[in-house]
Parts: C-alpha cells; sequence; structure tokens
C-alpha cells in the first residue's frame, strides 16, 4: 500500500480536513458480497471541506509502464496558502478483464488509483474490497511530498454557523443593556425611535460584532421588526 506522510502543525486547514474525511462504505456489491464507496463519494465528501477551508485538491492521472506493464498514476495535491502535500498512487491496468475494452480498464484503474492516492493523502481507509481493484494486481506506491509554502501565515478561522430566529424568538429575545435583562425591542426604540446616542452606539457595535450571538441577533432583527412596522402601517391605511 502507499503511505501517506502526516501533516505538521502549521496548517490547522489539513489537519481539520483529514480529520473530517470519513466516508461511508455505503455501496453494496451483491455479486461480490462487500460494500465499497466511489470516487464521487469521496469527492462529495471533499468538496465542502475545501469550500470551507479555502482550499483546493488537483487530481491528475497518466500512464506509465512498469516492466513493460501499464499503470495507472494518480496525483492528488492538496493546497492552501499555508501548505501543499502530494500522494502518488499507481494501479497497474488489469489485461485479464476479457468483459472490458481498453478504455474501460484504463478508467478502472485510473478511478482506483485517485481513490488510493485521496486516501492515503486524507487518511481514508480504503476497505477490504473494491468494484474498481484489479483482482489482485499489486499497486506501486509512491511517497508523498510535504512543502510549506513560502510566507506560511495563519489561516483565518471558519465563520462561526448561526442559528435562524423564528418570529417568534425574536419578539420574545431577552438582551443584556445598562447592566439588566431587558426586550431587545427597546433596545430598539431607544436607539431608532428616540434616537439616544447610547443605545445607538451600543446597537452599532454589536451589529458590526460577526463574532457573537447577540450580533446576529440584531441583524436578523432589524429587518424583521422594519417588516413588522411596514404592514402594521398597511393594515393601518386600508382601516381608514
Amino acid at each position: 500500500m502507499a503511505k501517506a506522510t502526516q501533516a505538521t502543525n502549521v496548517d490547522r486547514s489539513f489537519i481539520a480536513i483529514q480529520q473530517a474525511m470519513s466516508v461511508p462504505l455505503d455501496k453494496n456489491n451483491d455479486y461480490g458480497g462487500f460494500n465499497y464507496r466511489t470516487l464521487d463519494d469521496i469527492l462529495l465528501r471533499l468538496k465542502p471541506l475545501l469550500n470551507e477551508y479555502q482550499a483546493y485538491v488537483k487530481l491528475d492521472t497518466v500512464v506509465v509502464f512498469h516492466d513493460n506493464a501499464a499503470y495507472q498514476q494518480a496525483t492528488a495535491k492538496y493546497h492552501d496558502d499555508d501548505f501543499e502535500i502530494t500522494a502518488v498512487y499507481e494501479v497497474r491496468e488489469d489485461e485479464a478483464r476479457k468483459k472490458m475494452d481498453a478504455p474501460q480498464i484504463s478508467g478502472s484503474a485510473a478511478s482506483y488509483a485517485k481513490k488510493g492516492a485521496l486516501a492515503n493523502l486524507f487518511l481514508i481507509d480504503d476497505g477490504s474490497s473494491d468494484p474498481d481493484s484489479t483482482s489482485g494486481k499489486p499497486v506501486k506506491p509512491t511517497q508523498p511530498k510535504t512543502k510549506q509554502a513560502k510566507n506560511a501565515k495563519p489561516l483565518p478561522k471558519p465563520k462561526p454557523k448561526f442559528k435562524k430566529y423564528t418570529p417568534a424568538e425574536m419578539l420574545k429575545a431577552q438582551v443584556t443593556y445598562g447592566g439588566k435583562k431587558t426586550n431587545i425591542w427597546n433596545v430598539y426604540t431607544s436607539a431608532f425611535k428616540e434616537k439616544d446616542p447610547k443605545a445607538q452606539t451600543w446597537w452599532k457595535k454589536n451589529h458590526n460584532d460577526s463574532t457573537s450571538e447577540l450580533g446576529n441577533l440584531i441583524r436578523q432583527y432589524v429587518p424583521f421588526i422594519q417588516e413588522q412596522e411596514r404592514k402594521r402601517a398597511q393594515e393601518t391605511q386600508k382601516s381608514k
């Protein structure tokens, strides 16, 4: 089997992705009696993580020859602003598969090689069986290479995920203002209706805080309450 080189602590994003890359063997081969995963299964799990951590993986395959035998060589290269690591995995094309034509044989070997490279890169167990395998033909692994990008600097932390408030929750929401708990409507009224400078400063400061749950609440509350006021104004106009 190919070997994977463990990342250093300099790249938190790669480590986080590596730890999150769990892809179940949820496909079943009735004929062979085993479970497996496809290349698409791995990529569907990987792509959102790459987007979250602002990284990318490049997959390439080429044909190489060893002792006159053709191998599909897959290269999986991970890259972000601070770190690079490459895993290479080779799979021999199985000429014994009589029911498959040449492109199918090459494609099957290439798919298995890509999965091998990704599995080594992100430490995904490859299972005991696989429909893309080459009937026990040996694979020729090469050592992955790591490279720290120049001028490495810490990546920004992923943006926190905040809840989406329901209308009922916003109407009942309590905040701490002036050292006391109060309904958010009271602070909103002071800031926007009464033009109280203290309330306006408090509101602006928390509205611009993208890391706090209070800021998340305030950013949702303003358009919500403005829409409620617009509806009430329309109803009042209709009733006249």
